[in-house]
Formats: C-alpha cells, structure tokens, sequence
C-alpha cells in the first residue's frame, strides 16, 4: 500500500514493484471485519470519525488514474491476507480500463510472500528495473 501511496504522491521514480499489496481496503474490510477493528483503527489516525473516507484515500484502486509509472503486481494465488480477486486482479481491471502500463503476475497456490516463486520473482522484479532504468 505505501509503495501505491507514494506513487499516488508523484514520487520520482521510473516504475514500480508490488507484491500482495492492498488495493482496495474497504473490500478486505467486508471479508474481514477484524482488519478494521484491529488494524485499521489502530494504525489510522481518526479512523472513528472517518473512517470510510480514509480507507478510500489509501485505496488504489480508486485513484488509479493517478499511477503514472509501470507497475510489476506479483500476487500469491492461495493468499489469504490480500484475497487476489478483490484486491490484485480488480486492480489490475481498472488499470486496463485507464490504459495504464502493468504488468500482473499471479503465482497459483502460492501465499502472501510468493514463498513458493521467491526466486522467479525476485528475477522478474530486477527484469523488471532494469527495462525501465534512464
């Protein structure tokens, strides 16, 4: 999430890399309620008064249009924390439909860490940086 708020914030930066970020964290709250109360709340300052609205400002998902770099998104197919269907795949969508430069590689069976695919994603990442150093 801080390397999509950093982007949302014009970072100077030529592209970027995310693995089993969240990208929309009013849907992890609906799959799980704990995350708000025992996170969010905890981790977002006046969380209790705006809450909602803070969630949706952290929320990549939607502000993509605001991404303005190539993004690497590597997401674990069997990740619970970031459920890849609300999160990396639905992202993914809108980056489509606003034309943006990403490219998304989703490890099947594999967890938050793609612990299983370390390796080939650690190698895609690098591949990754050095296509679009200046």
């Amino acid at each position: 999430m801080e390397t999509y708020l950093a982007l949302k914030n014009n970072i100077p930066v030529n592209a970027a890399a995310v693995g089993g970020g969240l990208t929309d964290l009013l849907a992890v709250g609906k799959k799980r309620p704990g995350m708000i109360s025992n996170v969010f709340k905890e981790l977002i300052p006046d969380f209790d008064r705006r809450g909602e609205d803070l969630m949706r400002e952290r929320s990549a998902v939607y502000w993509a249009e605001r991404i303005n770099v190539p993004l690497l998104i590597m997401q674990g197919g069997a990740d619970w924390r970031s459920d890849v269907s609300s999160q990396a795949l639905a992202f993914a969508q809108k980056l489509q439909e606003l034309n943006k430069s990403y490219e998304l590689i989703i490890y099947a069976n594999d967890d938050h860490g793609v612990s299983l695919n370390r390796e080939d994603a650690d190698k895609r990442i690098i591949e990754w940086f050095r296509r679009y150093m200046k």
